[in-house]
């Protein structure tokens, strides 16, 4: 009975956290980074709450993009304080992204290891709203209308395929490479590999 409620935590239906929430984060750091596919991938972890399941309930995923930046991607399902969120770090400060809103931190003069923030130059709040409704809104009307949608079939497939490298390289015990496999470029038509 568990594996009907919760397919998606075993390796049969579904590939845990990386192929379900991970995907909602990475997409959107593909949209601000403007890069899609990770020259590599490793991913190490363990079932420590959840053991009756196959997929890590607590995992490290770090995914090098060539020559632009690199996602480390930390999860745990044994609490659910500060569920999720992406942190940009760069060279002018942090910019901080929640499904609520965003908070940009500028860099601070010099090093410091405070769990004090300065005060953010530039904060946005909004409603608490998972974005569903105006989701399937959206693909209803682009369903009458034959427009695209929000997000197309490519953005969901370059969103699958960091979290499915990090499940290959959790199950392989190694790092994966983008190099060993053949990406097409015809992801718009729904095409994964």
């Amino acid at each position: 009975p568990i594996r009907y409620w919760d397919w998606r935590n075993f390796w049969d239906f579904g590939g845990g956290v990386l192929t379900d929430l991970f995907t909602h984060w990475i997409d959107v750091v593909h949209w601000f980074m403007e890069s899609t596919i990770p020259a590599s991938a490793f991913t190490m972890g363990a079932r420590y709450r959840f053991p009756d399941r196959d997929c890590p309930d607590t995992l490290s995923s770090s995914f090098l993009y060539p020559g632009k930046f690199e996602v480390i991607f930390h999860t745990s399902l044994v609490s659910n304080l500060a569920g999720g969120g992406i942190t940009i770090r760069g060279t002018e400060g942090m910019l901080r992204v929640e499904r609520d809103g965003y908070a940009f931190y500028p860099e601070p003069e010099g090093y410091t290891e405070s769990l004090e923030l300065p005060l953010p130059s530039r904060q946005v709040r909004v409603a608490r709203n998972d974005g569903t409704k105006d989701h399937l809104q959206n693909f209803l009307d682009c369903v009458r209308s034959r427009k695209t949608p929000n997000a197309p079939v490519f953005v969901g497939i370059n969103a699958a395929r960091p979290g499915q490298m990090g499940n290959i390289s959790f199950r392989e015990n190694r790092v994966v490479s983008s190099s060993s496999y053949t990406f097409r470029d015809d992801a718009e038509k729904g095409v994964c590999l």
